[in-house]
Parts: structure tokens; C-alpha cells; sequence
């Protein structure tokens, strides 16, 4: 015998073909065996009786109530039928004609009229499951086969497989089972070997379903008559002309070449274990064309599972919801289920335990259906799918600081009512404590500063962590939850972000969220908001302004999970299916940002610096001389300039905003004044002078004036001639540099005004008498002659009217010079300029030709 697989994917025995060549007639030889080797039968227990059957197909027939007694299989068993030179097709006793097949194969009514007998299966089953079944007297046995729809996913019904229900009997440690069995042929646009290897075969071999078996081959070698053992057959329903997978091992119909049964070159396949190249086979030896070699294979996967046909007597409880976690604070809800498997109303008790592992006091809220508010009591109770609902209790709470322990139980002495089963009528689990974090953060908002971006790990350096564990069975999908954040200080933290926290959806029981918090600090949420001209006084700037914000956070997570709710301690049937969810939470904390804000708007009144206000080297023989004095104050707005900071505290922008208090510019003004004679009297007179000592004569030699000759006056100055006039003589200059301040360009008026009192402060006094026009006795002045004469810049006009004093100015020099003044961190002052104005003025007396007049 060779253990082969169908191409659905279930084991099957397939038969070596023993062909004699004599007459070149190919028996086909049917075999059938179970491809799941039955245990081993304690003999010892066999028992004549029999229970009572009641045969179920699921998904035809409504589930039993009963408790499930247990299960067997699904354990696979499979029919192979081959073709016999007769022209038929045959397993055991059960024969159907070529000529049915072919004219029947989509016609299933009659298909099914050509199947000329039912097919038995013998099931060997544990000895302690037959024990109980025969024990139990009268039980139910729901059929059902783990066959899949191709398409949907979903799953076939034991009527899938067989004509109608099967009968089945239990005796003798065994399960015998009877059914018309159903076949399986794919016939969609006329498919056929004949049609996909192109080449005309005597003989019409249906092609089975895949979903339901498969063809098979005996394999030849083709050179010679040498059997080579069985191959299982692939096919593919939606490309007939598809080839079997390189790596299955297997033969597709359009792998084979000819009627002869050769296959095509170039591919492997394998009988048994061995690997077999294609262009050394064939399928058969001369037999395929008259249907030889080729056999067509049904699987036949069965499970029973068996269900005491007694009412059922049984309560359980599940929790429907309860966390595995929490955080102190939050509130807890315990959701406890309470089902019923009687088949009436029934009365019976309850009871909450609630206990923190410490000492602590935990007040808790007790609910329920139709208003039960109880810690205990008693209840009515529904069979399960009873219209009037099911059985909720509801304890909430909220958690300490320690773990909690939680216990329902339900009919705790199992008499109230009489039950079979006590084990499920306690559940019970402790809620654990997460870690609450607390955090600080420190952001400092400097005097210069109107914002700042802060940037920072909730939680620090911790692990904000959700642990789920699984309660029983398998999860079913991703755990799905969210942590939450919350800024609680939205008047501090601005433009807030909570980034790196996505949604929990994620196959994981460990679940991490490192949130990123992004937000702004404005120097405005303070009271101090410059920009708007609102400025806030502190006593001390050296001393912040000190608030704090909250950020919290908080969340939960849950997973959904399946497992089997067994209906006895052995768990020796299959179980009901069941699903529920579970939840765990996040640490929960508050980060808290403690910010604190500098404010300095600077002081009303400003210490004054002190300047001079005097006048150096003010003497008569001084040449230079300096004037201090200082200038006009001048009143100007201050303008901050002033930054908005990144993260890290580096400036991003800068904006210029208004000072609080107007201030004055105050500066050391200076004029420094140079003397300078530049033709002296003595010089201009030099000539005339040294002529008369030298007792000359001629007017040539007497240029500005004539000196008396007598020898007795020449140790004298300026022995003027007798009859003639002595005017002053001589050149001054006077060279003036200004420093002062102001904001703008051009002449500045304490420069005007100081040159103009020079000027003015220029005198010439003499005592001489003259003789005017009218032969009067005047002064220089064209005064009287009995007081001195006096000559200034203004008055400069003698004798005769004549112009005695000239004065000449330059025009101004200036040499702007723009001042920065007061840098610092926090305000620049852009000061006037400063103004140096040099100006020359030259004084001269004016000796103007005179003519000497004669009486």
C-alpha cells in the first residue's frame, strides 16, 4: 500500500494497480482505509447495551441543550473508486456504469439513483468516552465535517458529503456510521481529460472536485511495464489548463500529453517519497486511453460530538468585563455574568467579595437587572437565549492604592437549585495597581524673551506601559485602546501638540507610549505684555514670576479573546465556544511645567550722571580756553527689542517693542576756543616806527601812521606826531570747536550763540582825542573827548564814520558722528548724533588811509 494526500490537502491510501499484459485488461483495484490510525481499545469494557441515538446535522438542526458528554474526530475516512475493463467504476459492493457516470455526471438526482448502496465507517473511541456515553442512556450526536467552502470560508454540512441523514450506531466501543455517500465532479464548460490533454480517449473520466477530493494515478515507468506506485492528482477550477505547483509533488491533467498517458517533459513529482522525473512516466502502461490507471478520490472528514439528551441542570458564571489593571483613582467597573442551562426559570443566590489587599476602605456601588442593587441576594434566572435576557451584575468602584480582589459566586451550596456541576459557579480575579508618575519640568522665560517653545517626554524618562494577559484561550485581533493627555492649563501652555501617540491598534500584549509634548509659553499669560503696552511692575526683577501647568494622562487598552467553555471538569468534549475582552491601563501621572517668568520694565526716574558746567583757562593771558556746559535735554521713546525663543532657548524672531517710560539724552557738551594773534598792534606799526627812531623823512616811510623823530621820545611806544590821527592796528583770530548733541543735521544754536559772544566780546578802548570835520575835539568813538573812546564788532564805526573793526567768519565744518548708546541684552537706544562745528573769525583793526588836516 502507498499513504498518498489529495490535492485539498487531507490523506488518502491510494492502491498500486497490478496489471497483467496478457490480454492487456487492467483490473482496477478499490481500496479504503482510514487515514487516522485508531487508538488503542481496552477490550475489558466493552458493554452489550447500546444508548439511545438521536442523530443532529449542524447548521440543519438547532443545538442541543445538554451538556456536551465530549467529542470524536473529525477524523478523516475516504473512498477511491478505479475503473475495471467491464466498464464500470467500483468500490466494494458499490458499482456504477460508465454509461450512468457519463450521461449522470450533472444530473445529481440521478446521480445519486445510479450510487446503487450506502458506505459504512467504523470509528474506534476512547474507552472513557464510551463509558459515559453508555452510562448517560440517552444521548445526541451532531455530525459535522471540516470541509470549507472554496469561496465563502465557510463550512460545509454533513449533507455536503452524504443523500441523507446517516444513521449511526454505538456498541462495542465503536461508532458505525451509514450514509449514501454524495460525489463531487467539477463539470463547468464541459471540462474533461479528452478536452485538456487534446487527444481522444475511449473512456469518459470525470474529474473530481477539489474541494472534495481528487483524482489519483498509477504511475508506470514508460519504457517498460514497471509499476511505480500511486501519485495524487491537482486541479485548479479556475485555469483547468493550470500545472500542479513545482513543489506539491503532484499531477495536473494538463500535465499529461496523450491518450497514451505519457506526461510532458521537464517537471518532478513523487510517489510515496520517491521523486519521479515526468519523461520517464506515464500514467499506466497502454491503459490510460480505456480509463485504466486513473481513480477518482473522495475525503470524507467527520467529527461527533456527543450531548446528553437530559435536561440540563447547571449554572455558571463569567466575568463579562473586568480589567486586569488600574491606576489609583480611576473608576473600576466589574461586569459579572450569571448563565443558565435549565431549561425554566430557576431561583437562586448571589454573593459580591471585594477585597483590596490592604487595609483600605472601598466604597462599592452594587447594580444589576431590573434595579438589583445588592452586594447578595437572591435572583430569578432564565434559561440562556430566553427572551427576558440574561443575568448582568455590576460592581463599580474606584481603585485604591493597592491591588484588588474580586469573587462572584452563584449558588455556592449547589442546592439551591440541585445542580450537576459546581466548578463554574465561582469566578474570580485581582485587579492590579499601575505606577502613578509624577514629573517636573523647569522652563525659564528670561527678561528679554516674549515666548518660548518648551519640548519635552511625558512621563521623562519612564515607560508609559499597558499590560494585558491572557485570560484563557487565544486573543482574537489586535488589542485597540488610546493613551489619553490632556493639557489641564490651556492659559499657559499655548499652541499645544501631543505628538509620538498614536491609537492602539496592535497585535501585542505590551503595549508603550512615549508621547513628545510641544506647546508655547507666552510672556502676555502673565500680565506682562509689552507689545500692547501693558507693563507689570515687580518688587524684586532678580525673582521670577512662578506658575504652574499641568499635563495628565490616563487610557486603557482591550483585547478581545475566544476560548471553550467545557461542560465538565474532564474536558473531555470539544467545548462551547466562548468570547469576551479584556482591559488593562496605562500608568496614569501628571507632568507638571513649573515656568518662570522674569519681568523688568524698567525704572521711572533714572539716576542722573553728572556733567560740568564751567569755564577753563579764562584768563587775560590764556591763548586757550574750554567751555563745558550740557546740552538741551532731548526726550526720545525706548524701543525693546525683544525675542521669541525655540526650544533650546535660542532666539527664532525678534520683535521691537515700545518702552515703558520716555527718556532724556543728557550729554558733556564742550567748546574749545584757540587765541590767536595774528598781526600784533606793535607789528603793524613796526616801519613807521623804526623810521622815526631813525629820524626819516618821507611819506613813503610812514605807511599807517607818523611818529614823532625828537630823540627824546623814541624809548616811548607810539609817540604819534602832533596834528596827525593814531588808529588801532593789528589782526585777531579766534578758532572755535564745538561739541554737542542733537538729532538732527545742520548749525546748532549754542555753536551760533557762543561764536556771536565772542565776536561781541572783542573791545578796543582808547583815550586819545581826535579832531573830527567840524574841528570838534571827539574820542575814537566820535565821542566826547572827556571820556575814553570804545570800539567793539558792533560798534565799529569812528571818526568820519569810519569802519575801524572788520570781523570775517568761515563758513561751518561739520562732522557728524552717529552714537550707539546703551547696548544690552534687552533695549538699544539709538542717541542723537554728535555735532563738532570748527569756525574761524578774524577781528581786524581797520587803519583806513587818513589824510592829516591842516587848520
Amino acid at each position: 500500500m502507498t499513504l498518498t494526500r489529495c490535492s485539498n490537502g487531507r490523506m488518502s491510501l491510494g492502491g498500486k494497480i497490478m496489471c497483467r499484459k496478457i490480454i492487456y485488461i487492467l483490473l482496477s483495484i478499490l481500496i479504503i482505509q482510514s487515514i487516522f490510525i485508531q487508538g488503542f481499545y481496552d477490550y475489558c469494557i466493552v458493554n452489550a447495551e447500546t444508548p439511545k441515538i438521536e442523530v443532529l446535522i449542524e447548521g440543519i438542526d438547532e443545538t442541543p441543550k445538554g451538556k456536551i458528554i465530549g467529542t470524536h474526530g473529525p477524523i478523516t475516512n475516504a473512498i477511491e473508486l478505479w475503473h475495471y475493463s467491464g466498464g464500470y467504476w467500483k468500490y466494494k459492493g458499490l458499482i456504477i456504469d460508465d454509461k450512468d457516470l457519463v450521461r449522470n455526471i450533472r444530473d445529481e438526482e440521478a446521480l445519486e439513483k445510479a450510487i446503487n448502496e450506502e458506505i459504512k465507517f467504523e470509528y474506534t473511541i476512547d474507552p472513557e468516552l464510551y463509558k459515559k456515553l453508555i452510562e448517560e442512556g440517552d444521548i445526541k450526536i451532531v455530525c459535522s465535517t471540516t470541509l470549507k467552502d472554496g469561496v465563502t470560508m465557510e463550512s460545509k454540512s454533513i449533507l455536503d458529503l452524504f443523500y441523507a441523514r446517516p444513521i449511526i450506531e454505538v456498541e462495542n466501543g465503536k461508532i458505525y456510521f451509514s450514509a449514501k455517500p454524495r460525489f463531487h465532479f467539477f463539470t463547468e464548460d464541459n471540462a474533461s481529460f479528452q478536452k485538456i490533454i487534446g487527444d481522444k480517449l475511449n473512456v469518459r473520466i470525470p474529474i473530481v472536485d477539489p474541494e472534495y477530493g481528487c483524482n489519483t494515478y498509477a504511475i508506470w515507468k514508460r519504457t517498460e511495464a514497471v509499476d511505480w506506485g500511486g501519485a495524487l492528482g491537482y486541479f485548479d477550477k479556475n485555469d483547468i489548463l493550470v500545472k500542479a505547483p513545482p513543489e506539491s509533488g503532484r499531477i495536473a491533467p494538463a500535465q499529461i500529453k496523450n491518450a497514451s498517458g505519457h506526461l510532458i517533459e521537464g517537471f518532478t513529482f513523487k510517489t510515496g517519497t520517491i521523486t519521479r522525473k515526468s519523461e520517464e512516466s506515464s500514467v499506466g502502461y497502454g491503459t490510460f486511453k480505456n480509463g485504466g490507471a486513473v481513480g477518482i478520490h473522495f475525503d470524507y472528514p467527520i467529527k461527533f460530538t456527543f450531548y446528553s439528551a437530559k435536561e440540563p441542570r447547571d449554572l455558571s458564571v463569567r466575568f463579562e468585563t473586568i480589567p486586569q489593571s488600574a491606576a489609583k483613582g480611576d473608576s473600576v467597573t466589574v461586569v459579572a455574568v450569571v448563565d443558565s442551562a435549565f431549561l425554566n426559570e430557576e431561583k437562586t443566590n448571589f454573593r459580591w467579595e471585594i477585597t483590596p489587599v490592604k487595609d483600605r476602605k472601598l466604597d462599592v456601588t452594587y447594580g444589576g437587572k431590573d434595579g438589583l442593587g445588592q452586594k447578595q441576594g437572591e435572583i430569578s434566572v432564565f434559561p440562556k437565549g430566553d427572551e427576558r435576557g440574561d443575568h448582568p451584575f455590576y460592581a463599580v468602584f474606584t481603585m485604591p492604592d493597592c491591588d484588588v480582589d474580586v469573587k462572584f459566586i452563584v449558588n455556592e451550596e449547589g442546592i439551591n437549585p440541585e445542580e450537576d456541576d459546581l466548578g463554574n459557579n465561582v469566578v474570580s480575579a485581582t485587579i492590579e495597581l499601575v505606577y502613578t508618575f509624577n514629573d517636573l519640568e523647569v522652563v525659564n522665560l528670561p527678561y528679554y524673551a516674549l515666548s518660548r517653545d518648551i519640548s519635552f517626554d511625558l512621563a521623562g524618562e519612564n515607560k508609559i506601559k499597558a499590560e494585558l494577559r491572557l485570560p484563557r484561550g487565544s486573543w482574537s485581533g489586535n488589542a485597540k485602546g488610546e493613551l489619553s493627555v490632556t493639557n489641564e492649563n490651556e492659559d499657559l501652555l499655548r499652541k499645544f501638540e501631543v505628538n509620538n501617540n498614536p491609537k492602539v491598534n496592535e497585535d501585542s500584549e505590551t503595549i508603550i507610549r512615549k508621547p513628545i509634548i510641544n506647546a508655547q509659553i507666552q510672556r502676555s499669560d502673565f500680565g506682562d505684555n509689552p507689545s500692547k503696552k501693558i507693563y507689570l511692575d515687580v518688587a524684586d526683577p532678580t525673582k521670577p514670576i512662578q506658575k504652574k501647568a499641568s499635563v495628565t494622562y490616563k487610557g486603557r487598552v482591550e483585547r478581545s479573546y475566544t476560548y471553550m467553555e467545557y461542560c465538565d471538569e474532564e474536558e473531555i468534549c470539544a467545548g462551547h465556544p466562548e468570547s469576551s475582552t479584556t482591559s488593562a491601563a496605562f500608568n496614569n501621572g501628571i507632568h507638571e511645567v513649573q515656568i518662570n517668568t522674569y519681568v523688568y520694565n524698567g525704572k521711572k526716574d533714572l539716576k542722573k550722571k553728572e556733567y560740568e558746567n564751567k569755564i577753563s583757562n579764562n584768563y587775560d593771558k590764556d591763548f586757550k580756553a574750554r567751555i563745558l556746559w550740557i546740552n538741551s535735554p532731548i526726550k526720545f521713546d525706548v524701543i525693546r527689542y525683544m525675542f521669541h525663543l525655540d526650544a533650546v532657548g535660542n532666539p527664532k524672531t525678534w520683535e521691537a517693542v515700545p518702552g515703558r517710560y520716555q527718556r532724556e539724552f543728557v550729554q558733556q557738551c564742550s567748546a574749545d576756543i584757540d587765541w590767536n594773534v595774528t598781526s600784533s598792534m606793535k607789528k603793524e606799526y613796526e616801519q613807521a616806527r623804526e623810521a622815526a627812531r631813525q629820524e626819516k623823512q618821507g611819506q613813503a616811510f610812514y605807511d599807517k601812521a607818523v611818529f614823532a623823530t625828537d630823540k627824546d621820545l623814541k624809548d616811548y611806544d607810539f609817540p604819534i606826531k602832533s596834528g596827525y590821527y593814531f588808529n588801532p592796528a593789528g589782526k585777531y583770530t579766534f578758532e572755535i570747536t564745538t561739541v554737542n548733541y542733537k538729532t538732527s543735521q545742520g548749525k546748532t544754536k549754542e555753536h551760533e550763540e557762543l561764536v556771536n559772544a565772542l565776536i561781541n566780546s572783542f573791545r578796543y578802548e582808547s583815550n586819545l582825542i581826535y579832531i573830527d570835520g567840524n574841528n570838534q575835539p571827539v574820542n575814537i568813538a566820535n565821542g566826547s573827548y572827556k571820556t575814553p573812546g570804545i570800539l567793539t564788532a558792533k560798534n565799529n564805526k569812528g571818526i568820519g564814520s569810519k569802519e575801524l573793526i572788520r570781523v570775517t567768519t568761515t563758513e561751518y565744518k561739520n562732522t557728524p558722528n552717529e552714537v550707539v548708546f546703551g547696548k544690552c541684552l534687552w533695549k538699544v537706544i539709538r542717541c542723537p548724533e554728535v555735532w563738532t562745528v570748527i569756525r574761524n573769525i578774524n577781528i581786524e583793526n581797520m587803519l583806513p588811509e587818513i589824510r592829516r588836516y591842516m587848520k
